[in-house]
């Protein structure tokens, strides 16, 4: 279980049971996609070849606005939640997010994560 930033609590990775066996992952295509789980989303990775589950990740209260492949190992996932910027003066909107689960290493991470000052918003989709 992760916190995944502003509105990211209750998020979830759940890696397929063979987990020590993505390190071979060169070759192999996969397929992601959004399903309903109750009154959220997640986000399902399987792979074409084999038709297994590699992956299923939760959205928590955020909202699921796209996924998109960065190469073979890395799926870019667009998230949003409506709010204040915390110590901003603005009124409150819709703020995108956009995270990095590897494949390879089943984790998520935010893509501007390591910028000191960075707010890891997103405009429009990469």
């Amino acid at each position: 279980m992760r916190d995944g930033g502003a509105g990211g609590a209750d998020r979830s990775v759940r890696p397929a049971s063979d987990r020590g066996q993505s390190d071979d992952l060169a070759g192999r295509q996969y397929l992601a996609f959004s399903t309903a789980v109750g009154t959220s989303r997640a986000v399902v990775i399987k792979s074409i070849d084999d038709g297994k589950t590699l992956a299923g990740l939760g959205t928590g209260a955020q909202k699921l606005r796209d996924l998109t492949w960065a190469g073979s190992n890395h799926l870019l996932i667009m998230l949003s939640t409506t709010g204040t910027i915390r110590g901003a003066d603005a009124n409150r909107h819709e703020n995108s997010m956009l995270e990095n689960y590897n494949l390879t290493t089943h984790q998520i991470s935010l893509v501007l994560g390591g910028v000191e000052g960075a707010l890891n918003l997103v405009f429009s989709v990469p």
